[in-house]
């Protein structure tokens, strides 16, 4: 029985900042919530908390500057019940010779939760900076989209700084879904020098009999303004990196050297031969000159 019960929560400050309905922001941070179908009855959604580190207060601890955050979050129910309760100690520490630097930029905190797919919910999000006592409170509706039916659908579509590989999954860690880590990036601004990394699944698609394998046609285009300035189309599918009878993981990394700074838009439209059925979703994006992410993440 203690093995099963729910961590015991360490920060009931927090949670009472929830209960009394306090909502301010002396201490400011951005969020996002993706959604994954996990099977028919679940959802996979990630929840990603984003903060400028110059807000934190450091203090120099064996040799770095250290921050602690203290990050305290309840998922409840349309009715009121509590679905999920979670809290962590987030630690950003840097050396003196890049603390300056550091300063500029931006730290990310991710939380994957586990919800019912046909169910509405409610995630109160309450952080705390430890040293010098400022509060941040959030509060977002989490509404799943409809995976019913037989048609294409697709999950979230994540633009991400930080996109690749694992060579095998680990048990925990923030950013992994499967064997691909993938950072959202909530600011959406990529260095020109860098890639543009692309995660989506894709649910119901079709299997060819033969090969057991869908026949996806990929095609990544990005737009400034009215402007097609990328155009890459995958026939061969090179960017599956992932397919069973429950979904197809797409990734890409969109190489954006050639791109002047700007607003642009990238569309991802997926064509399912099999069942002739295709699917578009789309995000936007800046693309800045390398000395100006110092100032944007």
């Amino acid at each position: 029985v203690k093995i099963q019960a729910p961590k015991a929560i360490k920060y009931n400050d927090l949670k009472e900042l929830v209960q009394i309905s306090v909502g301010y922001e002396t201490l400011p941070f951005e969020v996002r919530q993706d959604y994954f179908k996990l099977n028919d009855k679940a959802v996979l959604v990630p929840i990603t908390i984003e903060f400028d580190n110059k807000e934190l207060s450091f203090e120099f601890e064996k040799g770095q500057q250290v921050a602690k955050l203290a990050v305290y979050g309840i998922v409840t129910s349309i009715k009121q019940r509590v679905v999920d309760e979670f809290d962590d100690d987030v630690y950003q520490s840097f050396s003196s010779e890049i603390f300056q630097e550091q300063l500029l930029r931006r730290s990310t905190y991710q939380k994957i939760l586990t919800l019912d797919r046909k169910m509405r919910h409610r995630i109160d999000l309450v952080v705390k900076d430890v040293r010098s006592g400022r509060v941040g409170v959030v509060r977002k509706a989490l509404a799943a989209p409809a995976y019913d039916g037989d048609e294409l659908k697709a999950s979230s579509l994540i633009l991400s700084d930080a996109l690749w590989i694992l060579d095998e999954a680990p048990d925990k860690d923030m950013f992994v879904l499967g064997d691909v880590h993938v950072r959202p990036s909530l600011l959406k601004s990529f260095s020109s020098t860098k890639s543009l990394g692309v995660y989506l699944q894709v649910y119901n698609a079709a299997f060819d009999q033969a090969s057991l394998k869908p026949s996806l046609k990929a095609r990544y285009k990005v737009f400034r303004g009215e402007k097609t300035v990328i155009d890459v189309t995958d026939e061969a599918g090179k960017s599956i990196q992932f397919s069973s009878g429950h979904r197809v993981v797409l990734i890409a990394n969109l190489p954006l050297k050639n791109l002047e700074p700007g607003k642009y838009s990238l569309e991802l439209e997926v064509h399912d031969r099999i069942k002739d059925q295709k699917i578009t979703t789309r995000d936007k994006f800046r693309v800045v000159r390398p000395f100006e992410m110092s100032a944007s993440k």
